[in-house]
C-alpha cells in the first residue's frame, strides 16, 4: 500500500473484518493504485485504473515472507498482479512457494486489457499465471480470450485445463446464468438466483471468495479438490452463486458482501436485502469512512467530489482532496485518455461545455497530450471541495498563449464565456461579445462618464449597463477600459 489516505483506509477496512496485516508493506515513495468505476446499464461496471506505478507493483521477490505463505490453506492471486515487474515476479515466487508446501493456490486471470502493452502480451502474460495455479475462477470472456472460440464451454475448460498440468478445478461465472464447474473427472452446471443487479462490481471476487471459503469448510486440500463430488461441487457452486446474487443487489465491491446469516437466509427461501446505499461497517468509528457510490441515476449537485468519492472517504475531506490533486498529478499520463468516474453523469448536467467533452475525450482536440498536460495542471489546482469546477478556457490550447486578453468579470454562479478577440475588426469582436452576455434587462442610469460608447450600437449600449449592473462591480469601467485599450491597439481608428 501506498503511504496515503486511500492505503489507510484499505488497511483500517482489513482489521475491521478480521484481516491479518501483519505483513502488508507500506511504500512512502509510491501511491496507492485507485480504481475508479462507473456503472453502465444494468449495474455493469467499467474500470479506470490510476497507477504510476501504483505501490502494488512494487512488490519484491525479496519481500516475501515464505514461512507465513507456508502456514496459510490457500494462497489466491490474480492476473492484475501480473502486468509488471517487479510485482510479477514476486507474484509467481509466492505461488511456487505455496505449491511447493502443498498449499491450495487459487488464481483468476481478471482480465483488463487496458494494464497490459497489448492483447498479446496479455495472453502470454496471464497464460504463466496457469502453471501454479490448482483452481482457476475466470468469466467466459476470459475463458474464450485464452483458449480461442471452441464449440461449447465444456469444450473450452478441457482447452484450459490442457494448458497447465497443476490446474485441477475451474470455475467458470455466467452472471445470471449461473456457473460452470469442472475437474478431470466430472463437470457441471449449477443456476444462478433471479435477483435485480444494481451494482455487479466485485461480483466475481464475492463469487471465488465464497468458493474458497466452502473449500476450507469441507477441509479440501491440494490432492483432494480434484476430488471432490459432484453433489460436493453442486453444493460450493450454489453457495458461491447465492454470495454472488447478494452482493450484485447492493453498491460497491467490499460492503456489498453478504454475511454467512445472510446467505443462509437467502438459500432457505428469503429475499437478500436490497437497497440503494452503501452498507455500514460495525465500528462506530468508521461509519463516517464509508464511501458513497454515484450512478447516472442519481441526482447531483457538485460532481468532482461524488465522482472521486472523496469527503466521504476519511474524516478529513480537505486533505482528502488535496491528497487526490498530489495523486492525480502524479499518475495521470500525457496522451493516455483520462477515463473520468461515471461519464453518464455530465450528459444531461448544465455545467457541460466544450472543454469538459475534451478532457473526457482527447480524440475532439488536435492535441491530445497537450489536453492531458493542462488537465493535469488544473486538477493540481483546483479540486477544492464543495467547489464547483470551472475548467480553462478553450482558447488555452490556441499556439500563440502570450497574445491572449483577460476576460472581463462575470458573477461565479455563470459559465465563462470568454470574449472573441480572433476576428479582423476588433470592433466586430466586442459586439460579439456583447452580444454573447446580453441579459434581459433594462438599461440602468449612472453617473459614471468615462466608458466609451461612441463607437457601439444602443442595444450594446444597453447589454453594456446591464452587465455592469448585475455584477455590481466597483472598477468594472475600469475593466472595460483596459479590455477596450489591449484589444484596439492595432486599429487606432476604432
Amino acid at each position: 500500500m501506498g503511504d496515503d489516505p486511500f492505503g489507510k483506509f484499505i488497511e483500517e477496512t482489513f482489521k475491521e473484518n478480521g484481516v491479518d496485516t501483519s505483513r502488508l508493506l507500506i511504500d512512502p515513495s509510491a501511491r496507492t493504485t485507485l480504481a475508479f468505476v462507473s456503472l453502465k446499464a444494468g449495474g455493469v461496471p467499467d474500470f479506470a485504473f490510476f497507477r504510476n506505478p501504483g505501490a502494488d507493483m512494487l512488490l519484491k521477490t525479496s519481500e516475501l515472507d515464505e514461512s507465513f505463505i507456508q502456514n496459510a490453506r490457500i494462497f489466491h492471486y490474480a492476473g492484475i498482479s501480473l502486468t509488471e515487474e517487479p510485482a510479477r515476479s514476486a507474484t509467481l515466487a509466492g505461488a511456487d512457494i505455496a505449491q511447493e508446501d502443498g498449499l491450495i493456490t487459487s488464481y483468476d486471470p481478471n482480465l483488463r486489457l487496458s494494464l497490459w502493452d497489448s492483447p498479446e502480451s496479455a495472453k502470454r502474460g496471464i497464460a504463466e499465471g496457469l502453471t501454479g495455479a490448482s483452481i482457476v475462477k475466470l468469466n467466459e470472456e476470459e475463458l474464450h480470450f485464452l483458449v480461442g472460440e471452441t464449440p461449447d464451454l465444456p469444450t473450452a475448460v478441457q482447452a484450459l485445463l490442457k494448458k497447465s498440468g497443476s490446474i485441477a478445478l475451474v470455475f467458470v461465472t455466467r452472471g445470471p446464468k449461473g456457473c460452470h464447474y469442472a475437474t478431470r473427472k466430472v463437470s457441471g452446471d449449477v443456476s444462478g438466483f433471479d435477483v435485480t443487479p444494481l451494482d455487479t462490481t466485485g461480483a466475481g471476487d464475492a463469487f471465488m471468495g465464497a468458493v474458497l471459503y466452502q473449500l476450507i469448510e469441507h477441509k479440501a486440500n491440494i490432492d483432494s479438490i480434484g476430488d471432490l463430488s459432484k453433489s460436493e461441487l453442486d453444493s460450493i457452486a450454489k453457495f458461491a452463486n447465492a454470495v454472488g446474487a447478494i452482493s450484485v443487489t447492493r453498491r460497491g465491491a467490499i460492503s456489498s458482501l453478504p454475511t454467512r446469516s445472510e446467505v443462509e437466509a437467502f438459500l432457505a427461501g428469503g429475499r437478500p436485502q436490497i437497497t440503494t446505499e452503501t452498507r455500514e461497517f460495525q465500528s462506530e468509528t468508521r461509519k463516517e469512512f464509508v464511501p458513497t457510490v454515484f450512478t447516472a441515476e442519481d441526482e447531483f449537485e457538485e460532481p468532482e467530489i461524488q465522482a472521486f468519492h472523496a469527503p466521504e472517504i476519511i474524516e478529513e475531506p480537505e486533505a482528502a482532496s488535496q491528497d487526490l490533486q498530489a495523486y492525480l498529478t502524479q499518475n495521470i499520463v500525457p496522451n493516455e485518455k483520462p477515463a473520468f468516474p461515471m461519464d453518464d453523469e455530465f450528459e444531461e448536467s448544465t455545467l457541460v461545455q466544450p472543454e469538459i467533452q475534451a478532457f473526457r475525450a482527447p480524440e475532439i482536440i488536435e492535441e491530445p497530450e497537450a489536453a492531458s498536460q493542462d488537465l493535469q495542471a488544473y486538477l493540481a489546482q483546483s479540486a477544492v471541495p464543495n467547489e464547483k469546477p470551472t475548467f480553462p478556457m478553450l482558447d488555452e490550447y490556441e499556439d500563440e498563449p502570450e497574445k491572449k486578453s483577460p476576460a472581463l468579470p462575470i458573477q461565479a454562479d455563470e459559465a465563462p464565456i470568454e470574449p472573441a478577440i480572433t476576428a479582423e475588426d476588433d470592433q466586430a469582436a466586442l459586439q460579439e461579445y456583447l452580444a454573447q452576455n446580453l441579459v434581459e434587462e433594462q438599461p440602468v442610469q449612472t453617473d459614471n462618464e468615462d466608458v466609451e460608447t461612441e463607437t457601439t450600437s444602443q442595444e450594446d449600449q444597453d447589454a453594456l449597463w446591464a452587465y455592469l449592473n448585475q455584477n455590481k462591480l466597483e472598477d468594472a469601467d475600469a475593466d472595460l477600459q483596459a479590455y477596450l485599450k489591449q484589444n484596439t491597439n492595432d486599429h487606432p481608428e476604432a
